[in-house]
């Protein structure tokens, strides 16, 4: 199963297959037809409709790419990939450039920008660690940001490269 930031690109790509879409719905129907791997919801070796994502969880991830600026939707529901989704698909570096320079973006519009993100996480001392639950209690109250959705912002920029997320792992005796 794919990953948010491969559905977002997979997205981009499928989005660039026709100059404008009607509607979300019509995109969301586009790439349901073609039972791409990258929406596939259950392991298993065939991508049937019984083994894909939801029309509405698509049409979430289509929302995300509007909001990271990477598509377009015109006053009249229209969508189109932006300036940003067309360079964001010429390669995976540029696609991961991009992404960063969006996450950016989206973090300073929700007033919680990347620097005062950096600085919270560096001044978290043990026993707590930097994981996207404390980096969130020690924001500011003014963020307009929720804990999963700075997560999710979190391991986007993580997977475009823009930060170092480390796993940690523990043993559980039984």
């Amino acid at each position: 199963m794919a990953t948010t930031f491969k559905r977002i690109q997979t997205i981009l790509l499928q989005s660039d297959e026709q100059k404008t879409w009607s509607s979300s719905d019509d995109l969301v129907e586009h790439i349901r037809n073609k039972k791409l791997r990258e929406f596939q919801t259950k392991k298993g070796s065939s991508v049937d409709i019984d083994n894909y994502m939801k029309k509405s969880t698509l049409g979430r991830l289509i929302d995300y790419a509007l909001e990271l600026g990477l598509l377009d939707k015109s006053s009249d529901g229209q969508i189109q990939l932006s300036t940003q989704g067309r360079t964001a698909i010429t390669n995976d570096d540029s696609y991961k450039l991009q992404i960063k320079s969006s996450v950016k973006s989206l973090l300073t519009k929700r007033d919680a920008p990347l620097t005062t993100i950096k600085s919270v996480a560096k001044d978290i001392r043990p026993p707590e660690f930097p994981d996207a639950s404390t980096i969130f209690k020690n924001l500011p109250s003014s963020v307009n940001i929720t804990e999963k959705e700075l997560r999710s912002i979190l391991f986007l920029y993580a997977l475009a490269e823009g930060i170092d997320r480390k796993t940690k792992v523990m043993y559980i005796t039984r």
